[in-house]
């Protein structure tokens, strides 16, 4: 009789009848390599969660020059038409003048602009930008606008570009970014007739180089002053030198 039970729960284990129905604990979390991972500490926590979406990104930094109104005044090509008495700002990546007006924003084509101006905030002295499109690099003529640092026989420019950073982010390593980054780069050039030359203000020699026949007394002009060609501000200053104080 004995017998004859064992071999009936034999059948039935073999059948899958005696397993415990509506365990507590799911087959798949009681899993050798899910307990053995949680004790190494290997799991990561799940970005996903089933009915839960992930929050989108945001855009970090702005399209602007400056993202404050200005009163400009805008000189365009068509007939060296100015318009002035508005308040604007300029869109670096949509290459446009931005203006407020009473009906509402307008917006004008970089590419119909020849030059503008407006009042720095800090110390209520001009800032003059002229249009990129009238300047080559290499012979290949530049979009945007330049902002005029020194102006004079060999006029300074810095050039601010916008370069997107797009979201790297990966939800299954739970790593990056899920932002979209909009970040200014800064380029001084200085120019010779329509060409643009990129200001090495990392080599002393090379910055010192680009003054030509008068490099030896910018040279001098640096080390009396103690000025650095890293310093924006002490660039300008070499600039203005050479271009007003130098005959």
């Amino acid at each position: 009789m004995e017998k004859i039970l064992y071999l009936f729960i034999s059948l039935l284990i073999s059948k899958g009848f005696a397993q415990i129905p509506n365990n507590a604990v799911p087959s798949n979390i009681r899993a050798a390599n899910t307990l053995d991972q949680l004790s190494a500490g290997d799991i990561r926590p799940a970005d996903l969660i089933y009915g839960i979406p992930i929050p989108p990104g945001e855009i970090i930094g702005d399209v602007y020059q400056d993202q404050e109104w200005r009163k400009t005044a805008v000189l365009l090509y068509s007939q060296s038409k100015l318009i002035e008495g508005y308040r604007c700002r300029y869109n670096i990546l949509s290459n446009q003048i931005e203006i407020q007006t009473g009906s509402g924003e307008r917006a004008i084509e970089g590419s119909k602009v020849k030059s503008f101006v407006w009042i720095d905030p800090k110390d209520d002295s001009p800032l003059f930008f002229v249009n990129a499109q009238d300047f080559k690099v290499n012979g290949h003529p530049q979009s945007g606008f330049l902002q005029v640092l020194s102006d004079g026989r060999l006029p300074l420019f810095k050039k601010t570009s916008i370069f997107i950073r797009e979201p790297d982010y990966k939800p299954e390593f739970s790593m990056g970014s899920r932002d979209t980054r909009l970040i200014k780069r800064e380029q001084l050039y200085y120019s010779r007739n329509d060409e643009l030359f990129s200001l090495n203000t990392k080599n002393k020699r090379k910055f010192i180089d680009g003054f030509g026949e008068l490099s030896t007394e910018i040279d001098s002009f640096i080390n009396v002053n103690e000025l650095k060609i890293s310093n924006e501000d002490h660039v300008i200053l070499i600039f203005e030198f050479f271009n007003k104080d130098m005959r």
